[in-house]
C-alpha cells in the first residue's frame, strides 16, 4: 500500500461476530472518491494486541455529499451488507467449501481529525469533508485487482479449478455465476447481482467488496430496481450446470418477502 501518514482516528466498533471491537488511524485524504462515497486507507487497532484483525489494513468508507449523523444513516447499506453475508454463508455451505468471502463491515464514528487536513487539501484536492463524531465504516483493504462480475452471463473469465458436480464437468467461474440464480431460488425475494471483489486464484476464492440487491419490495436503497431488474436478470440469464434447475422468478406467482433473514436457515 506504501507509506501512510495516519493521524485521524475513530472510536472503537461494537463488536464483531468473535466478540472483538476495533478502532482505525485513517489517512488525510480520500484515495477514492465516487459519485456517493469517499474513501480513505487505514490500519485496525484491535482492543489488544492480540484481536484477530489487529494491524490489518482497512478501508473507510464516509458519504462524500453529506455527513452521518448517527447509525440510521446507514441502516440500509448495513441490511445489504448482511443479507450478502448470510447467503454467501449458505451458498459456499451448499458448495462444501469457500466460493465467496466477505467480512460485515464495522460501524464507528470518527473521534480525532489532524489539524493538517486544511495544508493538505492545497495540494491533494477532494470533496469531502470529515466531520468529528462523524459515523462511517470500516471494510477490509482487498489487495489485488479489482473486477466486476455479470452474473447473468454464463461466461466468466478468471481462473478456476475444474471439478466435477453432478457427473458434469463444473469449473469455479460457473460456481461464482451461478450465485445469483442462487439468491433468488432461495429466497424468492432478492437477486444479489454486480458483484464487485477481488478473486484470490491460489486460493480459488472471491473476496466481495460490493454488491447490488434488487427485492421484490425494493428494500435495498436506492440501487435497487425491484422487479423489473430481477426480471431483466432472468431474461439475461444463461444457466450453467449449477443452476440449471434452480426456481426462477416469474410473474405469475404470488411474491412476499419474508421477515428478515428467517429464509437463511432454510435447508436448500
Amino acid at each position: 500500500m506504501g507509506v501512510i501518514h495516519f493521524n485521524n482516528t475513530t472510536e472503537h466498533s461494537k463488536q464483531d461476530k468473535n466478540g472483538e471491537s476495533y478502532a482505525a488511524n485513517f489517512e488525510y485524504y480520500p484515495f477514492l472518491e465516487t459519485e456517493k462515497y469517499s474513501f480513505y486507507k487505514g490500519v485496525l487497532n484491535g482492543e489488544t494486541f492480540t484481536n484477530t484483525r489487529h494491524g490489518e489494513f482497512c478501508v473507510l468508507r464516509a458519504f462524500r455529499d453529506k455527513t452521518a449523523q448517527s447509525e440510521n444513516d446507514w441502516v440500509v447499506y448495513m441490511r445489504r451488507a448482511d443479507a450478502c453475508l448470510e447467503l454467501i454463508k449458505k451458498y459456499n455451505s451448499h458448495n462444501k467449501h469457500n466460493i465467496f468471502s466477505f467480512q460485515r463491515p464495522l460501524l464507528t464514528k470518527i473521534n480525532r481529525k489532524s489539524s493538517f487536513i486544511g495544508i493538505f487539501r492545497l495540494y491533494k484536492r477532494h470533496e469531502k469533508h470529515l466531520a468529528r463524531e462523524e459515523h462511517v465504516v470500516l471494510e477490509p483493504f482487498l489487495e489485488g485487482e479489482m473486477v466486476s462480475l455479470d452474473l447473468s452471463n454464463s461466461l466468466i473469465s478468471l481462473p478456476g479449478i475444474s471439478e466435477t458436480e453432478q457427473g458434469e464437468s463444473v469449473t469455479n467461474e460457473q460456481k461464482l455465476q451461478a450465485f445469483s440464480h442462487y439468491s433468488w431460488h432461495q429466497t424468492r425475494s432478492l437477486i444479489v447481482s454486480d458483484i464487485q471483489g477481488v478473486y484470490d486464484s491460489q486460493k480459488s476464492v472471491f473476496r466481495l467488496a460490493k454488491a447490488t440487491i434488487h427485492s421484490t419490495k425494493r428494500s435495498y436503497g436506492d440501487t435497487d430496481g425491484g422487479i423489473s431488474a430481477i426480471e431483466d436478470f432472468f431474461n439475461n440469464h444463461v444457466c450453467n450446470p449449477v443452476c440449471c434447475g434452480w426456481h426462477k422468478y416469474t410473474t405469475n406467482e404470488e411474491q412476499s418477502e419474508p421477515s428478515q433473514y428467517t429464509w437463511l436457515n432454510q435447508p436448500d
